[in-house]
């Protein structure tokens, strides 16, 4: 069983407290009352009933209607609050609007304020779903932020424009930097040797296209404008829509490696090279020594 909609009404008059309930009942039936008309039996109900939604009078005798709503803004703040009047004037109704009011019901049309409490709930909804998908977005970036930064792997964040927004300590001391206030903004470009800028812009645009990237190697630049070789993961952050929102690149310098299986295989060639002598030196000296056993064997 679905739980009950908490209503909470500030109303001085009974008889005007049941006739709204009466029409929210028509739209809403399954709804938790309470009626209060003092200020402390107001702010107590809205600790011990806690309300989903809080129609208020405009003027009590020892409470309004814009008190409520000031007090409703600092206790609960996401709690909608309907103005209920016997009448209004235009700018009064603005100012109740503007104050922070949902909407405003004149009891003359008392009929609307079913429809007006389902509208208040249904947005009260939308707000709080955003609120939920902005605060998991905000934990979210935090916790990737977190992973950058404590990642050993040299890790660069750019937008999709290549603008570099976000590096980690082994990033900028792969790149010879001490801190990242000359780094960001840079384009991702200015770490490309020109000759390969063309290279590297397709594989960003295939990046963005495809939202992931096989592993590549590109000689990279330092802040010394010295080269280095660099073994490149890179992947698309997508926002709360999975939009494209930013580029990501994981960087591991490769040039050692690189030497060494340069020097790996030259070290195999100069083996092969020797060996191959070593062969053609022994099928010579067999061929002369088979020559020289013909010669004695023959007078």
């Amino acid at each position: 069983m679905a739980e009950s909609i908490r209503i909470l009404i500030v109303e001085d008059m009974p008889t005007d407290a049941v006739l709204a309930e009466r029409e929210i009942r028509k739209t809403l039936e399954n709804c938790d009352f309470r009626r209060v008309e003092t200020r402390d039996d107001y702010l107590a109900a809205l600790t011990e009933f806690q309300p989903d939604l809080i129609v208020s009078d405009y003027s009590m005798p020892r409470f309004d209607g814009l008190t409520a709503l000031k007090l409703a803004l600092e206790h609960t703040p996401s709690t909608p609050l309907i103005i209920l009047t016997g009448s209004m004037n235009e700018d009064t109704a603005v100012g109740c609007m503007k104050a922070g009011a949902v909407d405003y019901v004149i009891k003359e049309y008392i009929k609307r304020l079913g429809q007006s409490v389902v509208h208040a709930l249904e947005q009260k909804h939308i707000r709080l779903e955003r609120q939920r998908a902005e605060r998991a977005l905000r934990e979210s970036e935090e916790m990737y932020r977190s992973l950058v930064a404590t990642s050993p792997t040299p890790i660069a964040v750019a937008d999709l424009q290549g603008r570099i927004q976000m590096v980690n300590q082994p990033s900028l001391e792969a790149f010879g930097y001490t801190d990242d206030s000359k780094v960001l903004g840079q384009s991702i470009f200015d770490w490309v040797p020109p000759d390969e800028s063309a290279q590297v812009r397709r594989e960003i645009d295939e990046l963005v296209s495809r939202g992931t990237l096989k592993q590549v190697n590109h000689a990279l630049l330092r802040q010394t404008g010295t080269r280095f070789s660099a073994e490149i993961n890179a992947a698309v952050v997508v926002n709360a829509a999975n939009q494209p929102q930013h580029l990501m690149f994981m960087i591991t310098d490769i040039t050692e490696r690189l030497q060494a299986e340069q020097s790996l295989r030259e070290s195999e060639a100069r083996y092969r090279t020797r060996t191959n002598e070593l062969e053609a030196l022994f099928s010579l000296s067999t061929h002369v020594s088979e020559a020289k056993t013909v010669r004695r064997c023959c007078p």
